[in-house]
Parts: structure tokens; C-alpha cells; sequence
């Protein structure tokens, strides 16, 4: 019967994913804001105090669903970003959409780490560890369907109004706040001894950089998730530039999650073909070559440059959190977990308003390929790491 429990939690977590991710907003939001008088500065505001929310609360909130459960972790933060998108409907002004966004950003924070932890532990339940490659890929592929899906609908709908497609988004965000409650925590997380949280935290931020292997996953997916994370910002006003029609962007960005969803399916494929280091060398390769495709080259169908870092981006997150779960005991799992998101925020936050500067100052072209040349610089220090640590196996 408690098997029957973990194997559902799986199901669940899949559905969870899939509703939440259901961001139908997503290829409008920017022209929703701008409907509502922001300017584009405003909006660059927005996206670096998400950044510095989530920055502030991520590693707590690790903390939080390790010593208080996983499941009511889940529960808060999906009621939060529920709370979150109520608001933003409703928002009319740069006030109303900072203090939504905001409370939204606090609750992707308590579930961030939170999910992959639950899904690792019920994996340790059924003593299925060795499959979470697989399973985390899965629900990745979820998560870019859902995100393709919305999208495409997004697109059609927006002729009815865009605030209507934000009052929409509300449905699914509901049922991911229903399913939250229907998860089975594990027992082995049950039996945790409540620590003191600033002892569980220096605990886990030291596990963190003693464990040599940690400690370079951690640093990679910063510099390079993080570069990812940004490059996306700049995906609207590439398609934009190239002269693409705004009502294609729905579609476009269907393509583009899909073929990360197909990514993220055949990650754990993938990976155990080409072994752990040529999974984390082609990672920020790829990525470069993306950047340099895009500031060198500006016609019609280079949206097609873009499909390289979405198979990347599908690929990356369940293989180095397959890597980080490895290496971590359910005990700090979510901490660690927190660490790990935390590092790439930051990066996000230190280099996002330093590219979108020199997209003002110059050009988007130029920002891209500066955006690639610092890539290259931080893979070579990551390079270096590597070498220094040794940790990881070919």
C-alpha cells in the first residue's frame, strides 16, 4: 500500500508540473505590462526584484521543506503563486504587478528544491534512485509541453484581450493548489530530528563546498543555467528584430518548448551514451555557439539559431540535478537543492541588467556576442575547476 503511495506521488508530481507550468501568458506578458503603462525599464525592474526575492528566500526556504516536509513546502508555495497570478490579473499599474510578482516569487521559492526533493525521496522509497535521470527528464518534458501548449494557446486567444489570457492562467495554477494536497511524504524524510534552522543551514551550505563534486556542479550551474535563464530574455526582441509578426510568437514558442520537452525526455538516454563529461562539456558549448549564431547573424530564419538553446536548455536541468541528488542525503537534499538555484540566480541577477545596458547603449547584436564571450570566459574557469577537483567521471 505505501509503495502503491510513492509510485502515485510520481503521477502527481507530473501533473503538478504539468499545471503548473501552464503559463498561458507566456508570449504576451511583456505586451501586457507595456498595455498597462510600463515602460521597458520598468519591466527590467520587475524581472530583478523576482531576482532578488527569489535570491533572498531560496536558500530558507531549502532549509524550510527539509525540516518541515516537502509536501507542506509544496502546499504554501503553490497557494502563493495562486495568490500571485490573482493579483497580476487584477494589476493596473507598476505598484500592483511588483507586489504580485513578489508574492509569487516567494512561493516558487518555498517550492523550488522542494519538488525534486519529493521526487527523489519517493524514488528512495521504491528504491528507484538509479532512475531519476529518467523521471526528472519526464517531468522536464511536462513542465516545456505544458509551457508549449499555453503558449500556442496564448497566441490565439490574445485576439479576446490580454488580460482574459491572464484570467485563464488561473484555472490551471488552481489545480496544481488541489493535487499539492494529495502527496504522500516520505517516510524517510519523516523520520528527520528537527534541527535548528541556522545549524541545518551552515550544515548544508558546508556540504556544499567540501563536497568537491557539489561544489563544481553548483558553480557550473550557475555560470552557465544562469546564462541560459538570460538568454531568454532576449528571445522576444531577437524574433522581433528579425521581422517576425508578434501573433507568431505563440507559435514559436511551441516549436521551441518542444523540441526542449523531446530534450529533456531523452536527457537520461543522452547522457548515459556520452557519460558525464561530454554531458557537461556540450552544455556551455552549445550555448556559445547559440549566443555567437545570434549577434552575428540577423535575418529571417534565424529564430532557428534559438532551437540549439532550447535543446540544451531541455537537456541540462534533470541531468545536473540527477548529478546533484547523487551526491546529497535526503537529510539536506532540499537545502542543497536551494543552493544550487540560488547560484544561477545570481548570476541572472549580476549580468542581466549589465547585458540589457548594452543592448540600450549599442545594439542587441552586440549584447549577445558580448553575452558569449563572457560564456566562454566563465567555461574556462569552470574548465580550470574541473581540473583542480576532479569531479567528474568520464
Amino acid at each position: 500500500m505505501m509503495k502503491t503511495d510513492y509510485e502515485r506521488n510520481i503521477w502527481k508530481y507530473y501533473l503538478f508540473v504539468f499545471f503548473k507550468q501552464f503559463m498561458i501568458f507566456l508570449p504576451i506578458f511583456i505586451l501586457f505590462y507595456q498595455e498597462n503603462g510600463l515602460s521597458l525599464a520598468q519591466i527590467g525592474f520587475l524581472a530583478t526584484a523576482i531576482s532578488i526575492t527569489g535570491l533572498i528566500l531560496e536558500l530558507p526556504s531549502g532549509v524550510f521543506a527539509d525540516l518541515y516536509g516537502r509536501k507542506l513546502s509544496l502546499i504554501l508555495g503553490i497557494s502563493l503563486v495562486f495568490i500571485g497570478y490573482s493579483l497580476r490579473a487584477f494589476g493596473v499599474n507598476f505598484v500592483n504587478f511588483l507586489i504580485a510578482l513578489t508574492i509569487g516569487s516567494i512561493g516558487n521559492s518555498l517550492i523550488s528544491g522542494a519538488d525534486s526533493a519529493m521526487l527523489y525521496d519517493s524514488l528512495k522509497e521504491l528504491k528507484q534512485t538509479h532512475l531519476f535521470k529518467k523521471y526528472a527528464g519526464t517531468a522536464n518534458f511536462f513542465s516545456l509541453m505544458s509551457m508549449g501548449i499555453a503558449s500556442f494557446f496564448g497566441g490565439l486567444l490574445s485576439v479576446y484581450g490580454l488580460r482574459m489570457i491572464f484570467y485563464i492562467s488561473l484555472i490551471p495554477i488552481f489545480l496544481a493548489f488541489i493535487i499539492s494536497f494529495t502527496f504522500k511524504e516520505p517516510e524517510k524524510h519523516k523520520k528527520i530530528i528537527k534541527a535548528n534552522y541556522l545549524t541545518h543551514l551552515k550544515e548544508g551550505l558546508i556540504f556544499s563546498f567540501i563536497n568537491k563534486k557539489v561544489r563544481f556542479l553548483i558553480l557550473f550551474s550557475g555560470f552557465v543555467v544562469g546564462m541560459m535563464i538570460l538568454s531568454h530574455i532576449f528571445f522576444q526582441p531577437y524574433m522581433k528584430q528579425i521581422g517576425l509578426v508578434t501573433t507568431s510568437f505563440g507559435l514559436i514558442y511551441f516549436i521551441f518548448l518542444v523540441i526542449s520537452a523531446i530534450s529533456s525526455k531523452s536527457a537520461h538516454f543522452i547522457e548515459e551514451k556520452i557519460g558525464q563529461k561530454w554531458s557537461i562539456t556540450i552544455i556551455p558549448l552549445i550555448l556559445i555557439i547559440q549566443l555567437f549564431l545570434m549577434g552575428k547573424f540577423s535575418f529571417y530564419f534565424g529564430f532557428l539559431f534559438i532551437f540549439l538553446g532550447e535543446f540544451i536548455w531541455g537537456f541540462t536541468m534533470p541531468i545536473i540535478n540527477h548529478y546533484i541528488n547523487e551526491e546529497t542525503s535526503s537529510y539536506h537534499r532540499a537545502t542543497v537543492l536551494s543552493i544550487n538555484a540560488m547560484s544561477y540566480q545570481i548570476i541572472y541577477a549580476i549580468f542581466s541588467p549589465l547585458i540589457g545596458w548594452f543592448a540600450d547603449i549599442w545594439t542587441l547584436s552586440t549584447a549577445l556576442m558580448i553575452q558569449a564571450g563572457i560564456v566562454v570566459l566563465l567555461s574556462i574557469f569552470l574548465f580550470i575547476s574541473w581540473k583542480i577537483s576532479y569531479p567528474v567521471k568520464a
